[in-house]
């Protein structure tokens, strides 16, 4: 399993935050939209779920933001 997101290299600030939460940097869309007057690239970034786990540590149901109760 995998989560990914994706980002703009107009937003230099969010995609270093991504790859500080431990995304991986895995594509690039060369000039994939344009915007203010310029193209911009699209940066895509994943997570694998084991790679989730080793630096979040996480059951194997976990699902990120689930909180458990006790019957």
């Amino acid at each position: 399993m995998m989560s990914g997101t994706a980002c703009t290299d107009a937003n230099g600030c969010l995609h270093r935050l991504y790859e500080r939460l431990g995304f991986v940097r895995e594509s690039r869309k060369r000039e994939h939209f344009f915007y203010d007057g310029r193209y911009w690239d699209q940066i895509g970034l994943g997570m694998l779920e084991h790679e989730w786990r080793e630096k979040y540590g996480g059951e194997e149901d976990a699902v990120v933001g689930a909180s458990k109760t006790e019957p």
